[in-house]
Parts: structure tokens; sequence; C-alpha cells
């Protein structure tokens, strides 16, 4: 292989793993109880086909990171 041909290969290769990264995005916030307002803590939240979710930290803040789709 010559020079260029390798910083070719370099470039891809460094690229990469970022074009993976941003077929992604989070969804994010707090879940709250209704009637008093108190966080939720280790509250699931789920997609509607129930293929990903997460849960609610100690003061009820979840982030859940998608492959790029329309969810509900």
């Amino acid at each position: 292989m010559n020079f260029i041909s390798i910083k070719i290969w370099i470039s891809i290769a460094l690229l990469l793993p970022v074009l993976a990264m941003a077929q992604k995005f989070n969804v994010s916030g707090t879940v709250k109880d209704g009637a008093n307002g108190e966080t939720m803590i280790s509250a699931m939240i789920y997609t509607e086909d129930g293929n990903y979710g997460t849960a609610t930290n100690a003061y009820g803040y979840y982030t859940l990171e998608l492959p790029l789709g329309t969810y509900t």
C-alpha cells in the first residue's frame, strides 16, 4: 500500500464510529407523581413496542438512547 492509501484507510477507520453514533438520539426527562408532584424513583419508561426502556434515577430523571425512527 502506498502512503495515500494508508491515509484514506485511517480516515475511514476514524470516521466510522462518528457515523455510527449519528444514527441514535436521546429522549430524556423527569417523571413526577401527578397527585403530589414528587419525583418517581425507579419508574420504568418503555417504547410502546417494549423493545427499548430505562428506569429513572434517584431524582426521577431518565435518558433513553434510541436508534433513528418513529416511536410512541
